[in-house]
């Protein structure tokens, strides 16, 4: 009778990576798993926050933007400011961070609801039009392996 390599016996499971893994010695699967856990598996290290004004209170609508200082190419991350202020950053997708390294910051409004119509009120300034420009705004950070919390103060407008 003949067994598939991965078949289930009585007492054993037969695998191609049994005799590895009962040597101990590390697999590239284990390595990923470990990286996983430390929290930039992907190369992507989780980032949120919460913008604020000076007295405190959250900025409530907007998006925040993390470009890249030290990176060639360089790398932009957003998120969406959430109606108490938080956000969290995505790259490569939604809300999975950045990569590790320097970065400055922007909050922007969001975009008008349809802007080509002159119907369309001007969405509200609530952010003082410095935060708009990397040049500007004066937010500077340093992502780091691991998860990541920051909090961007800015003025109103």
């Amino acid at each position: 009778m003949m067994r598939s390599r991965y078949s289930m016996s009585n007492t054993e499971l037969v695998c191609p990576l049994q005799g590895l893994i009962a040597k101990g010695t590390p697999t590239v699967l284990g390595v990923l798993i470990i990286s996983a856990f430390a929290g930039c598996g992907s190369g992507t290290c989780p980032v949120q926050g919460k913008v604020v004004y000076p007295d405190g209170t959250p900025v409530t609508t907007g998006l925040v933007v993390f470009e890249s200082v030290d990176l060639t190419p360089t790398v932009s991350a957003s998120g969406k400011i959430q109606p108490d202020g938080s956000f969290r950053l995505g790259t490569f997708g939604l809300d999975d961070g950045t990569l590790p390294g320097k970065y400055r910051a922007t909050v922007v409004p969001p975009p008008r609801k349809n802007p080509v119509s002159k119907f369309d009120p001007a969405v509200p300034e609530v952010v003082h039009p410095r935060f708009r420009s990397f040049e500007t705004s004066g937010l500077e950070f340093e992502v780091a392996r691991g998860n990541n919390l920051f909090e961007l103060n800015v003025k109103r407008h």
